[in-house]
């Protein structure tokens, strides 16, 4: 079987110890120490030059080399050749600083005995070589980091930046020897993505995407944040999301301007009738000058709408302390005459069932409340047309106030559940007032609330809005 062969320079200037470390190896068993000895620093500094050696043993006091200098004179000019130096029984100081410095350990004279060095020598060349493979691939890592498209922030467990790559340079706007050594301004959260605004310098304020991991960094904990460009992609979501805006609004407009017309006929034969009435019948004319001054309040209510949609969303000037029980009473006032005027028989109205629990007050404005709930419970009878139930009914959950409106209709397939509160959207043909819930939506963000919708086929559809409830104001007071 093949020996194991090691080469090995000594650089010892006393000969009884070089002698004896060529005695104690040339009694290790299974691995073959070709040792090469000189007597002078200089001297085995030119031997390194020409290679072909597994390891160093040096003496750190030599005739033209003494102390802790001789190892760093060595591990300079070492060509990569690991190290392990000789002290001596006094000295395990030096020793220990050496291996602080870079060597692979140290060996007090008069304490070493054949196996103990021929470990040393062992596990040195194996120390070395490992450590050669991780600094490689830490090499080709950072190239990898260095050339990534996306932003690569490295910081230690202080959050004080260790590493930045070219692309966050650019994001960050600062040299990497700007930012290397300074605390990170924004929080790493790993496995969470988040998103960022950053200030530049003459360069303008940017968006990023930011995704943390946890790594290992020159041998300490650390992270490594990700940071990608999304400035482009938010203005273009912006950019449509006007778009779609300005689609609703001309929509909008489209429905308001029709309506208007509606409501200027009738206010123009309400005035001629009254003309003709307020001589004869009196009481005709104030008939028809009321119905006039209930179609101003109605055009009023149509402009209106065209506000809330462009009204901005933290104004909230207009907010008060609401009980949401008040508000499904008012709604409910303002769509019963509905159902007359839409020619709705005995039957065919529906049945109002209501459990209204006095919920935790909410901030609002009651008139854009009183409207969406209006619309929920419009569209819930207009689900209905051969009759029904009509259910209402308000709760608390969880620092959120809520109202529940549910129909008996045949509900909504489960394939258009998700569009219901897309603006416009409808599953019926015909409907009077058809805007969609295009106002709804816009008054329900303003207000911080959400929408919800259950829908079971063959029993009917629950339209929920939640309201984050008002702090520190009573239950049961508020308008």
């Amino acid at each position: 079987m093949d020996t194991e062969r090691v080469r090995v320079l000594l650089i010892e200037d006393n000969p009884g110890d070089a002698r004896l470390i060529r005695e104690m190896l040339g009694q290790v068993e299974g691995t073959t120490f070709e040792l090469e000895c000189v007597d002078r620093l200089s001297t085995g500094l030119e031997r390194l030059t020409t290679g072909s050696l597994d390891v160093l043993l040096l003496d750190l006091n030599l005739p033209d080399s003494q102390g802790p200098k001789t190892f760093t004179t060595a591990q300079a000019r070492s060509s990569g050749v690991p190290i392990v130096v000789l002290t001596g029984l006094e000295d395990e100081a030096t020793g220990i600083k050496a291996v602080h410095q870079g060597a692979q350990d140290y060996l007090p004279k008069g304490e070493v005995d054949a196996n103990s060095l021929a470990r040393a020598l062992r596990y040195a060349i194996e120390r070395h070589r490992l450590l050669g493979e991780l600094k490689a691939h830490e090499t080709r890592l950072r190239k990898i980091i260095t050339s990534d498209a996306d932003g690569i922030v490295v910081v230690d467990a202080n959050r004080r930046i260790q590493f930045v790559n070219p692309a966050a340079e650019a994001i960050l706007g600062r040299k990497a020897q700007e930012l290397v050594g300074e605390m990170l301004e924004f929080p790493v959260v790993p496995g969470e993505a988040t998103e960022i605004e950053i200030s530049r310098q003459r360069r303008g304020t940017i968006v990023a995407e930011v995704t943390t991991v946890e790594i290992e960094w020159e041998g300490a904990s650390a992270h490594l944040a990700s940071l990608r460009d999304i400035t482009e992609r938010k203005q273009a979501e912006a950019a449509l999301a006007r778009a779609d805006k300005l689609r609703a609004l001309a929509q909008m407009a489209g429905g308001i301007a029709h309506e208007f017309n509606n409501m200027l006929v009738h206010m123009r034969v309400s005035a001629d009738l009254a003309l003709m009435d307020l001589e004869e019948d009196p009481q005709s004319a104030r008939e028809e000058i009321e119905s006039i001054i209930s179609g101003a309040s109605d055009a009023a209510r149509a402009v209106r709408r065209l506000e809330v949609l462009y009204q901005r969303a933290d104004d909230l000037s207009d907010f008060v302390p609401l009980q949401l029980d008040a508000l499904v009473r008012e709604a409910l006032t303002l769509v019963r005459p509905r159902w007359r005027v839409q020619g709705f028989t005995d039957e065919e109205i529906p049945r109002v069932r209501t459990n209204l629990t006095q919920p935790p007050l909410v901030w609002g404005n009651p008139d854009e409340l009183v409207q969406v709930l209006a619309r929920f419970l419009g569209n819930a009878i207009q689900a209905m047309p051969r009759g029904g139930t009509l259910s209402v009914a308000t709760g608390y959950n969880h620092a959120w106030s809520f109202v529940t409106v549910s129909d008996t209709d045949r509900g909504i397939r489960s394939e258009v559940e998700g569009d219901a509160f897309e603006p416009f959207y409808t599953t019926r043909s015909h409907v009077a007032d058809e805007l969609g819930m295009v106002t709804a939506i816009n008054i329900i963000e303003r207000h911080g609330g959400e929408t919800l919708v259950e829908s079971n086929p063959g029993v009917g559809t629950s339209f929920t809005l939640r309201l984050p409830t008002a702090e520190g104001l009573d239950g049961d007071k508020g308008q």
